[in-house]
């Protein structure tokens, strides 16, 4: 019985991650998908080559979001590119979302739990520590941690 349980396992993750892959705007070769992820609005979603998505990562793609190439997400790391507009939501009492589009560079690293916010850029060669959260520009070759956000240059 388990080694039925284990080729359907091994089909509907496959299956899961041909899925998950075409629905993207824009996807390079050899993305690697290790578990269970959250896509919202994967057409404006862009993946370049070589990159590594780890368990439970979450991807908002309203605004756009566009990842280079070499580049590793851990494990529920959030890349967020919309936040409630408060002025509409108390005034209008709607939930408008505002956002901007995330680009992250080639060869970042990102670490379990990081949170990359609306409209960041993240340069070449990075690292995001686990648990940061990122609200700002992280120019290339710097490793970022902590919160509030410290930056060391590389």
């Amino acid at each position: 019985m388990y080694k039925l349980f284990k080729i359907w396992l091994t089909l509907y993750r496959n299956f899961y991650k041909k899925y998950y892959l075409k629905s993207l705007k824009k996807v390079g070769n050899n993305v690697q998908i290790l578990g269970d992820i959250t896509l919202v609005n994967p057409s404006n979603i862009e993946i370049g080559n070589n990159v590594t998505l780890n368990p439970n990562v979450y991807l908002n793609g309203d605004y756009g979001v566009k990842i280079g190439s070499n580049c590793s997400i851990s494990a529920k790391a959030m890349i967020i590119s919309t936040e409630l507009n408060k002025e509409k939501l108390i005034k209008e009492s709607k939930k408008i979302h505002i956002g901007a589009r995330i680009e992250i560079g080639d060869y970042v690293q990102i670490g379990a739990g990081a949170i990359i916010l609306k409209g960041v850029k993240i340069g070449n060669n990075c690292i995001i520590g686990a648990g940061a959260i990122v609200k700002k520009d992280v120019p290339p070759q710097t490793i970022v941690y902590g919160n509030p956000l410290k930056f060391i240059k590389i």
